[in-house]
This record gives C-alpha cells, structure tokens and sequence, in this order.
C-alpha cells in the first residue's frame, strides 16, 4: 500500500512537472503571438501611411495634368488679358463664395501656373522618397 502511495505521488508530481512545463511553453508561445501581432499593426500602419502618400501622389499627378494642359493653352494665346482661365480669389461665407478679385492676364497667370507646378514637383519628390523609405 505504502508502494502505491509512493508511486501514486510521483506520478502526481510528473504530472505536475508537466503542467509547469506546459504552462510555460504556453506562456511563451503568447508572447510571442503578442510580439508577431504588434509587429504586423506597425507594419499595417506604415502601409496605411504609404498608402496615403501614394493617394497624394495621384492627386498631385492629376493637378500636373491639368497645369500643363492650361500652360499649352495660354502659351498659345497672344492676347494681353486671357479669356480661357482667369485666377480668381473668393471669400467665403455662408455657403457662398464672393469674389474679391479675378487676374486675367496671361503672363501673370503662366507664371503662377509655372510657380504651382514647381511647388508640387517639389511635394511628389518628397512624397516619392517618403514611398521608398
């Protein structure tokens, strides 16, 4: 009897060890399901990032396009005062935009488009680089 008892708490024992030791490599195993998570949301969020960017980046293309288009066109005409695009600043209250003043002159206005198009090259080259960092 006193046999069994003996055998009886050993197994108790190993059975006990083996539980430690399952708990353990449990314990382990959630950190590092912890630590896997944690990086797939940083890399989740630096690809949200890039995404944006890259939402940016077509934006600015967009804006490109029509710039150039309207050079093209102004670059065309001979006229003092332009017909075609006119550059207006409105105020804005209320839902309604009132104007404050319009630029008609074409030398004036391909200046600024030339201006604007350099200023958002600039903005897609750091765009680009903020992409490929």
């Amino acid at each position: 009897m006193e046999k069994k008892t003996k055998q009886n708490e050993k197994n108790a024992l190993v059975v006990a060890n083996e539980a430690e030791n399952i708990n353990r490599e449990a314990l382990a195993l959630q950190k590092q399901i912890e630590q896997h998570t944690a990086e797939l949301q940083k890399c989740l969020a630096e690809l949200e990032k890039k995404k944006k960017l890259s939402e940016n980046r077509v934006q600015f293309m967009e804006v490109m396009d029509k710039l150039e288009h309207a050079q093209d066109i102004l670059l065309q005409e001979e006229s003092f005062n332009t017909e075609v695009y006119k550059l207006r600043f409105c105020a804005t209250s209320n839902y309604r935009e009132e104007d404050v003043f319009t630029i008609g002159n074409r030398e004036i206005i391909i200046d600024f488009v030339r201006y604007i198009r350099e200023k958002i090259i600039a903005k897609v080259r750091e765009i680009e680089s903020q992409l490929i960092a």
